[in-house]
């Protein structure tokens, strides 16, 4: 079965001729987890001039080996080729136990995408994950809104927002705080495997006033973006793709499955996946109760 890499190579049309598709998304969110930052030199996948400078923009990401065939595979294609990117953000507080990253891609004229990247491996990123178990906003939510904002005052046109994994988290937490003029420049939110948010059944509306503007992918193994999201039955709203692996491993979205330019797709989750949802949910709602007695104590 074909996944990112085989339709990178196989699309050869402009944005202009073919517009970004979920799995062009799921190409920018990969890149999301490049270390721009190390290259600042550099502006455009053109201008990386050696295999070396590849390899410093993959190296000990998230699908860091898979990410650099992914690179070479698009300089050879006249899709991406031209591919630059601009306001590369990269943030750690170990304050406020927040790791916040972004980028923003320029794929044709006045079309840009925003990915947000997802949690990497260090202290603070995980505990991040941990604090957006039990509060509704963390700080790197405000940090996407802010960037997203900074980004619409700086170019003109459309905008795809999305990301991988907490970076989905972020692309929708920006979709949930939007102002009403903001929908009309934005094409399509994409969040791929990414959790949900704290307490989610009250933000049920706001995700339903989106419809057809947002989108949740996960792999039929999930275990990372069932997490807090009890939309995962609404078919509207999320997408469960054919994956490659076993649970965790399917985090991985080299090993989702595609066909021609779309996601090949399942009907429902994995048993184990769909019993750890159920599992999952359940707890955090005890948490959730045990908390708000707790707080209700304190202010006694």
């Amino acid at each position: 079965m074909d996944n990112m890499l085989v339709y990178a190579a196989k699309e050869k049309r402009s944005f202009n001729e073919f517009p970004l598709n979920e799995v062009d998304s799921m190409i920018f969110s990969q890149l999301a987890y490049c270390n721009f930052d190390t290259l600042p030199q550099h502006h455009s996948l053109q201008s990386l001039a050696s295999d070396d400078e590849i390899k410093t923009l993959t190296q000990g990401n998230l699908g860091g080996k898979n990410t650099e065939k992914l690179i070479k595979i698009m300089l050879e294609n006249p899709r991406f080729k031209k591919l630059c990117w601009r306001n590369v953000v990269s943030k750690v507080d170990a304050k406020t136990q927040m790791q916040f990253n972004a980028v923003t891609f320029c794929i044709a004229e006045d079309q840009y995408y925003i990915a947000y990247r997802g949690t990497t491996a260090t202290t603070i990123g995980w505990k991040e994950n941990f604090n957006m178990s039990f509060n509704d906003w963390v700080p790197a939510h405000y940090f996407a809104r802010s960037y997203y904002r900074k980004i619409k005052n700086l170019f003109s046109g459309k905008f795809y927002l999305g990301g991988h994994s907490k970076g989905g988290n972020l692309a929708f937490a920006v979709a949930l705080n939007l102002k009403e003029s903001d929908p009309s420049h934005i094409a399509r939110i994409d969040c791929f495997d990414g959790p949900g948010f704290h307490n989610q059944e009250r933000l049920k509306n706001r995700f339903l006033k989106l419809k057809g503007k947002i989108h949740k992918y996960i792999p039929q193994g999930s275990l990372i973006g069932i997490l807090q999201d009890d939309l995962i039955g609404e078919k509207d709203y999320c997408t469960i793709v054919a994956a490659s692996g076993n649970s965790l491993l399917q985090h991985d979205m080299f090993t989702w499955h595609v066909i021609d330019d779309q996601f090949a797709t399942v009907k429902q989750l994995d048993s184990t996946s769909e019993v750890s949802w159920k599992a999952i949910a359940e707890w955090l709602k005890i948490q959730t109760i045990r908390k708000e007695k707790i707080l209700l104590k304190c202010s006694i």
